[in-house]
């Protein structure tokens, strides 16, 4: 947990995020099984208590996407943080600070399982464009996105 400096009483849950571009240089995003918008976004999860933030990153990748078949290319210099709607917030969390990295998929498409978890996150997914990844993020989220693709876009173009 992460409390902000001007609040304490706002704990931000630990998190990571990834961006998962293929050999076309399109991104993974998913669409959200528990949102009745049409709410598209890249996989995400927290840190379990004895997980560093890459363990964590591979973990959710598998969990959210299916797949392990998957090559790290990097990783944000800093962490990102958004503050969830009043709506959103769970407990005690008033949003999420995130770890990002950037994999490669090494697979096909059909290598990606999104109902192989327990609790699948996405009802559907798809390969986006770098422009097109922000059109159907909800508004919380979009400065986070903007800030990741800013910094991985340039490595994904050079890979």
């Amino acid at each position: 947990m992460f409390s902000d400096q001007r609040n304490p009483k706002k704990i931000f849950r630990q998190g990571v995020g990834i961006v998962l571009f293929n050999k076309n240089k399109h991104i993974f995003i998913g669409q959200r099984r528990d949102s009745s918008i049409s709410a598209w976004q890249m996989p995400q999860g927290g840190i379990k208590a004895h997980e560093t933030p890459f363990q964590a990153a591979v973990r959710e990748t598998m969990e959210e996407v299916g797949t392990d078949k998957i090559e790290h290319v990097g990783e944000t210099k800093q962490n990102y943080s958004y503050t969830f709607p009043a709506h959103f917030r769970q407990g005690a969390f008033w949003g999420q600070t995130q770890k990002w990295f950037l994999f490669f998929f090494e697979g096909d498409d059909q290598d990606i399982q999104i109902e192989a978890s327990e609790s699948p996150e996405f009802r559907a997914w798809r390969w986006a464009r770098h422009e097109q990844v922000l059109a159907g993020i909800v508004p919380f989220k979009k400065n986070v996105y903007v800030q990741v693709l800013r910094e991985f876009v340039p490595k994904i173009k050079a890979f």
